[in-house]
């Protein structure tokens, strides 16, 4: 792994006003349940989980790759591990907390530094800006993505649409024994989930024309950066799955995907193709099947460091990664781009 990664969580003033009113056997118990809470969420996507002291918590996990944009995730997937209230004797009651993240490579990592860049960078992380903990919010400030589909076409069946959920939380977000490495099978997905940043589109008809769909698709390389959250870490985490409930040939979903997947690169996007027995090999294990999906369908999300293994095989590929990411890219990434761009 070419960097560590550290999270420091400090509990709000909550727990302190907890152990005041009820005693220190209440907040003992709260403070039980909250690292219950942190481990758990820890645990899913591949940190250990340390106790500082008091009510600070500290996880770590090394990357092979820029740390940054999975620790941004990973702390908001620990904000919302807390909106649960927390039983405090008879009562209930909700307890904030304040993440900090800090990152450094592994052959440079000081304990000493790394801390105090993360206590320095702590502050409230919270779902999104628009939504209120309740899920209430005024309608004008909720994330809107324009809409692909023909609205004179029906909504998918529950049962599509139950799967696809059932894929998302049950497969996705959740570690996998075949996997190869700790962690979700994809890391931004937990955060993503918390916080309704996955939208759900599709498209009707079981032989759709390729040139057709490639074109509606097009749409989404203007919309898809206009689309609420545009800016910050959040901004990492939205994804756009357009599904094909009705294709049963599912090299349609393979050629959408080859034909566009340049042009979305070009502007910063991912394309991925996902339907059932999709048989591309995961990144980390060759016998698992990270793109095996109950449903045909197609997925967009933006393109971050850690996706360089799937940009090294083309040149233009390898051009529109280094303008974005070059400054950022770990040792390990710089050797393999310039082993591609640089002939034997």
């Amino acid at each position: 792994a070419a960097w560590v990664g550290l999270c420091v969580i400090d509990l709000d003033e909550r727990l302190k006003q907890i152990n005041e009113t009820h005693g220190h056997h209440i907040g003992d118990r709260v403070l039980a349940d909250v690292a219950g809470r942190l481990r758990q969420t820890a645990n899913d996507e591949g940190f250990e989980l340390y106790r500082i002291r008091g009510d600070e918590f500290a996880a770590l996990r090394l990357f092979d790759g820029d740390a940054n944009a999975s620790l941004e995730a990973f702390a908001i997937s620990l904000a919302a591990a807390m909106d649960e209230p927390f039983a405090v004797g008879a009562a209930a009651s909700t307890i904030g907390i304040t993440v900090g993240i800090a990152h450094q490579p592994v052959v440079t990592a000081d304990a000493d530094s790394l801390l105090h860049d993360a206590y320095l960078e702590r502050r409230e992380r919270r779902p999104m800006p628009w939504r209120r903990p309740d899920g209430s919010g005024e309608a004008n400030d909720a994330p809107t993505a324009p809409a692909l589909h023909d609205p004179q076409w029906s909504w998918p069946e529950q049962r599509v649409i139950d799967e696809v959920r059932g894929w998302i939380g049950n497969r996705l977000a959740v570690p996998h024994p075949d996997l190869g490495r700790a962690g979700p099978v994809c890391p931004f997905v937990p955060a993503a989930v918390a916080n309704d940043l996955i939208t759900v589109d599709w498209m009707s008809g079981r032989h759709p024309d390729v040139d057709e769909v490639c074109a509606i698709l097009r749409k989404l390389t203007t919309t898809f950066h206009s689309t609420p959250p545009r800016h910050g870490p959040s901004a990492l985490l939205k994804a756009r799955l357009v599904l094909f409930p009705d294709v049963d040939d599912y090299a349609l979903i393979d050629a959408v995907q080859a034909r566009l997947k340049t042009e979305f690169v070009r502007v910063g996007l991912m394309v991925g193709q996902f339907y059932p027995g999709c048989d591309e090999p995961g990144l980390w294990n060759p016998h698992f099947r990270p793109l095996d999906c109950p449903v045909p369908l197609i997925a967009i999300r933006h393109m971050v460091a850690n996706d360089f293994p799937f940009l090294a095989t083309k040149p233009e590929w390898i051009g529109a990664y280094l303008r974005q990411f070059a400054p950022a890219l770990s040792a390990t990434a710089r050797s393999t781009l310039v082993g591609r761009l640089i002939p034997d």
